[in-house]
């Protein structure tokens, strides 16, 4: 890893080396295009993280599945809680596999070291003080090594992956959301373990001034965190605090008896925020600098590695056609608004459902919001399992009913991934602007196709036609595009579709 980088013009310079930074700076390096990572501070704070099984798809999709299972972090099968009860609610993960304690420093070092392999110029511990972005020819950044030493280089896309920083993002494109919120973190070490149902499990504690969470990176060490509204004055100091708010969580503290704290206290801005757009022409915004979810959602790290991959396909896709720039940029604009009104309708939930277990909470009363905010559906989740469930059940009891396309739905072009690639490729389109490309791996418009038929002659004559779909994937497809409600079953014939 250089010092600084050399003077020159790059395809691609990413600023930040967090897992957002570093995925898209090898993908990108992967793909044949030249980068240049502009890296943060040398030693970021220790931070616990928890990644979901759920992760594992996204990992393995940017190929660091392998590097992962193969760094020695800690697995771990669910989490235990005390949400307003005594007794511990013990939740296990389904059939996804384990997940990954990870600590945050590791995981990041695991990611740079393979984007270096990939042929990344990474420049760690450079800071970019200014980049002049304009709409045509390369974007310019001003940039300064560890002894002070400025330099300018030029890239033709610059990724701001800075996170909370957002050397890019602070200028004009960021919009904070909701009450700020405030995390105090230490490590706790306790040579024997902890007094857990479970050694791998992350624990979470609500009270009616916030909640705490611990997670574990080895069996004897665990981040214990405690999120509350910052305090209105300086108070009695950070040590101080950390101690009242965890007496506040007294299931999570008795875990701790006996456990030696490490280190004092860190305080870090957990507050959420978005931006008003995550990209203007040759520039964009990734992960953690384009928004920040509640960390009640517990996928930061996930939300960070799929925005790295989408904006690389944009990116991608941008250097080999730039007149495809604006269709890809502005796909990736569209899954960045998406992800994150999903995630904060989550938490808007979880925060709704506390304040009715805490009365008069302010913490929590302020959290919840949002809770009725629309979220545009989009191609990886169209429909919720359970209906997904329900359609399946009905056209597996109903098989005289009559398939055709909901009422509002036509076949139109819209952006998609292939590959590597963004792509203007038909879909079904409902009149809120949801896509359907695939179920699966079905078809969603060669399917509508076939339609209005029965039920056992249109899986039959589709499996004619297609090749490499089994029937039970013919099935889900069917089943998600009707609980999604892109496709309609009922007992007299549908509508035929629409052909543009």
């Amino acid at each position: 890893m250089s010092p600084a980088p050399p003077d020159g013009v790059y395809e691609v310079a990413v600023i930040g080396g967090g897992p957002a930074g570093a995925t898209a700076a090898r993908l990108l390096a992967e793909w044949g295009h030249t980068v240049v990572l502009l890296g943060g501070p040398e030693s970021p704070p220790p931070l616990g993280e928890s990644l979901p099984p759920s992760t594992r798809k996204l990992l393995a999709a940017v190929g660091a599945l392998g590097l992962v299972e193969g760094a020695g972090f800690l697995p771990t099968t669910g989490h235990t809680s005390w949400w307003g009860t005594d007794a511990p609610r013990i939740e296990r993960f389904p059939d996804q596999g384990r997940g990954f304690q990870v600590l945050r420093r590791d995981l990041q070092e695991l990611l740079l070291r393979a984007a270096v392999t990939a042929g990344v110029r990474v420049a760690k511990g450079t800071r970019v003080r200014e980049v002049h972005h304009g709409r045509d020819g390369p974007q310019e950044l001003e940039v300064e090594d560890p002894d002070g030493a400025r330099t300018r280089l030029r890239a033709l896309q610059v990724l701001d992956a800075s996170g909370r920083a957002g050397v890019v993002a602070r200028h004009g494109f960021r919009t904070p959301e909701g009450p700020r919120t405030l995390a105090v973190a230490a490590v706790f070490e306790r040579p024997s373990g902890f007094r857990v149902p479970d050694d791998t499990h992350t624990l979470v504690e609500a009270h009616a001034e916030g909640w705490a969470w611990s997670v574990p990176v080895a069996p004897e060490r665990r981040h214990v965190t405690v999120m509350l509204d910052p305090p209105r004055d300086k108070g009695p100091g950070l040590l101080a605090l950390y101690e009242e708010q965890l007496g506040r969580a007294p299931k999570l503290r008795a875990r701790l008896a006996g456990a030696r704290r490490t280190a004092e206290p860190w305080a870090l801005d957990a507050s959420a925020y978005t931006a008003r757009a995550v990209w203007a022409p040759g520039v964009a915004l990734v992960g953690d600098a384009a928004s920040f979810i509640d960390p009640l959602s517990s996928f930061g790290v996930k939300k960070a590695l799929a925005s790295a991959w989408l904006a690389a396909v944009a990116t991608h896709t941008s250097l080999l056609d730039p007149a495809r720039r604006e269709l890809a940029f502005g796909f990736f604009a569209r899954r960045e608004a998406q992800v994150y009104a999903r995630y904060s309708q989550e938490t808007a939930r979880v925060a709704a459902e506390a304040a009715l277990l805490f009365p008069g909470s302010r913490f929590w009363s302020a959290r919840a919001v949002g809770l009725e905010a629309p979220v545009e559906g989009d191609d990886d989740a169209l429909a919720s399992e359970a209906a997904v469930r329900d359609a399946f059940a009905r056209l597996k009891a109903g098989g005289d009913l009559r398939l055709g396309l909901a009422p509002g739905v036509r076949a139109l072009n819209a952006p998609v991934v292939e590959g590597r690639e963004v792509v203007q490729r038909e879909a079904l389109c409902d009149s809120q602007g949801r896509t359907a490309h695939f179920a699966g791996r079905v078809g969603a418009v060669a399917l509508a196709r076939l339609m209005p038929d029965r039920v056992g002659p249109l899986l039959e004559t589709y499996l004619e036609q297609t090749s490499g779909v089994e029937l039970g994937e013919l099935l889900f497809g069917l089943s998600t595009l009707v609980a999604a409600g892109f496709l309609r079953a009922e007992d007299a014939p549908g509508r035929p579709l629409n052909r543009p």
